[in-house]
């Protein structure tokens, strides 16, 4: 399949090339129309899960807590994150904490600097200096 062209319903080519030749802040608002437009056509659906932990995030500083709020045991939360979001529970957790952080909240979940600057290159690939730098947050 990778040396077979796209040739389905969605626009995936142009939304590639519109992504390619943005900066940063514009990539952005063409990704969040380009969600807008599949939920709207009914190709992506809200996940009750997710729904239930990002309404809850400010109770939320655990896997144990997010299984809490999603009415699911660890287990069935892991299960479903992972075939959902393709991510493990802790390591969701840690990017909405990062995403949060990255909207202004504070870094009290980190035991210190260190550990924030750790964790946030591991996500993200890169430091929160070089991040800051790169896309001009």
């Amino acid at each position: 399949m990778l040396d077979t062209p796209y040739m389905g319903d969605l626009p995936l080519i142009k939304i590639n090339n519109d992504l390619t030749n943005s900066d940063f802040t514009e990539q952005k608002i063409k990704l969040a129309t380009l969600v807008e437009q599949l939920i709207e056509d009914g190709l992506v659906v809200a996940n009750p899960v997710t729904e239930n932990i990002f309404q809850n995030m400010s109770d939320i500083h655990t896997v144990a807590d997010m299984a809490d709020v999603s009415q699911l045991s660890p287990r069935q939360l892991q299960r479903n994150l992972k075939r959902t979001t393709g991510f493990a529970p802790h390591d969701f957790l840690k990017i909405l904490l990062l995403q949060q952080i990255l909207n202004g909240s504070d870094t009290s979940s980190y035991a210190d600097q260190s550990h924030f600057i750790h964790s946030f290159r591991k996500t993200t690939g890169y430091t929160p200096g070089k991040y800051l730098q790169k896309f001009d947050v």
